[in-house]
């Protein structure tokens, strides 16, 4: 249903659009505009201006490297502020990074009760991390007898994402386990980076981030990040036009028992989980802004 307040901006802007707004130089400005996507595309946006902002028209673009693409309107938010927080909604991201483009046109309201607009725009990154959880369950023995047994360990697998950050290609991930039996279990993880000649290609090179075991206590836990100047790969420049680079990132963790018979769990994350494909492509568009 359309509220009062609704129907008075939309009246406003079919006004402004027959008579006319103001757009001098010295007319109230959007001064700054960020955004904040959190790694699973929550996405809010900050925006301050020089005076109390009456209403804001935003909008996105879901594909600004195409030349024909346009900016689709999301929503209209009103406000009587100078300075705005609004949540914008989900955006789905990817493991390397999704980029979108977000528009403003923020309305002023003049003293005579015309109005002022002013036009921003602020490009926005959604990654999707690539995870792995729960209590996993092995078989014993090689399986001889159809039968499972759990190590009674939560683990999590994940990476975070995969970057370039206009010198390097790099990852970033995390392990953790939790020992929820009554004897002591042990832990470890590891990293890996690798270059493929394609995204189903052959590996050219791989790097390692292999962390120390550790026995974990009933009740306690293990929990380790990757190291990100072991895992790059250098380029020392932005990517150009027609150049391509392929990468596979792995996160790995194995907890085990430390008494009678050895019962291993493993969690793993890695790129083609997501992706279908053993490796991420990286081209010029993948340049930062």
């Amino acid at each position: 249903m359309l509220t009062l307040r609704s129907i008075g901006i939309a009246v406003a802007i079919t006004c402004s659009l027959l008579f006319g707004m103001v757009n001098s130089s010295d007319a109230a400005e959007i001064t700054s505009m960020s955004l904040y996507a959190s790694d699973y595309g929550y996405t809010t946006v900050l925006l301050t201006a020089d005076e109390d902002i009456d209403f804001v028209e935003w909008s996105i673009n879901r594909d600004p490297h195409d030349p024909d693409s346009e900016y689709e309107k999301l929503f209209t938010s009103s406000h009587s502020d100078r300075s705005i927080e609004v949540y914008l909604g989900f955006f789905p991201g990817h493991i390397k990074g999704k980029k979108y483009r977000i528009k403003a046109v923020a309305w002023f309201r003049n003293e005579d009760n015309t109005f002022t607009t002013n036009t921003d725009t602020v490009p926005n990154t959604v990654y999707q991390p690539i995870t792995t959880s729960g209590i996993l369950k092995t078989e014993e023995d090689g399986g001889k007898d159809g039968k499972f047994r759990v190590t009674g360990a939560y683990g999590y697998a994940a990476i975070y994402r995969q970057y370039f950050d206009g010198l390097v290609f790099g990852m970033s991930g995390s392990a953790y386990a939790s020992n929820g039996t009554q004897h002591t279990l042990s832990a470890v993880a590891w990293f890996r980076h690798r270059e493929y000649t394609g995204e189903d290609g052959a590996v050219l090179d791989e790097k390692l981030d292999n962390k120390s075991s550790k026995e974990i206590k009933p009740g306690q836990s293990y929990n380790v990040l990757s190291n990100p100047m072991i895992l790059e790969y250098w380029h020392g420049r932005p990517m150009r036009r027609n150049e391509e680079r392929f990468f596979n990132a792995h996160t790995h963790l194995q907890v085990s028992s430390t008494r009678g018979a050895r019962i291993v769990d493993d969690w793993e994350a890695d790129t083609q989980q997501q992706t279908g494909t053993a490796a991420v492509k990286f081209t010029h568009e993948d340049n930062p802004e």
